[in-house]
């Protein structure tokens, strides 16, 4: 066995999922990483994992996550009219979708300027509360999850707005 001693970090990221993900968590008591004192953290598709609570190593990993709700809903619509579950980028463009229309409806008539798209409140979608950057990324606000035996649990609620958030 190798043993590395007391980790120098009291965190780690895990940027994997699936199978893969399932065999590095694995691996971690042979590194002699101690899961209660090192935090695992996770990516937003660990919530398309199934039975992730199965890998003991992962029990209490924290992961960020789109608000479930207005997701599902989404989905049960998107089944009813199509008859099969959504990709799951098909949020994005639903939302790019309702975005251009919000802006389309403005007072005083369509506002597609870019005030308008950079309006640091943000604009509320199907995942969440987003909002468009200077840089062209957009920012989301994110619940967070814990892994458990029965699934997953929310820790943090996703926040309905970046008024707390706002820089």
């Amino acid at each position: 066995m190798i043993a590395i001693g007391e980790p120098p970090f009291d965190a780690l990221i895990l940027p994997e999922s699936g199978e893969r993900l399932r065999t590095f968590s694995a691996l971690l008591s042979y590194f002699d990483i101690d899961v209660p004192q090192v935090k695992l953290l996770g990516l937003r598709s660990w919530d398309l994992i199934p039975n992730l609570g199965n890998e003991p190593a992962l029990i209490g990993a924290w992961f960020t996550g789109s608000p479930t709700e207005e997701h599902e809903r989404f989905v049960a619509r998107f089944k009813e009219a199509f008859g099969r579950s959504p990709h799951r980028l098909a949020t994005l463009a639903y939302d790019a979708t309702a975005l251009a229309a919000i802006l389309g409806q403005s007072e005083g008539g369509a506002d597609f300027s870019m005030s308008a798209l950079l309006d640091r409140r943000g604009f509320l979608g199907v995942d969440g509360i987003f909002r468009l950057n200077e840089d062209g990324i957009a920012e989301r606000a994110f619940a967070i999850y814990e892994v458990t035996r029965d699934g997953t649990k929310a820790r943090r609620t996703a926040p309905p707005s970046f008024t707390p958030l706002t820089n």
